[in-house]
């Protein structure tokens, strides 16, 4: 009855690609950000997604932004390209 997909993407570029994949290939219904995309990031990922699929944000309190801030950061998710 229920189906979750798990993608980590490291650009907007790609989370843009990867969720018109999904809408497309697995008809999918929502897309759940982490609380690392900026409004002007999801605003993008709706006009992707269309009217069809909900696109909502897991943005939490203080202490869990610091928890995820520290994780993104451990996984190299803040260190500058070399494109």
């Amino acid at each position: 009855m229920y189906q979750l997909f798990t993608v980590v993407v490291k650009s907007q570029e790609e989370a843009v690609e990867v969720s018109s994949d999904f809408i497309k290939k697995e008809h999918i219904d929502s897309i759940l950000l982490c609380p690392g995309f900026k409004h002007s990031d999801v605003a993008e990922i709706v006009k992707t997604a269309g009217s069809n699929v909900a696109v909502v944000v897991a943005r939490g309190d203080g202490p869990s932004n610091k928890a995820s801030q520290e994780a993104r950061s451990r996984e190299g998710y803040f260190r500058r390209s070399k494109d």
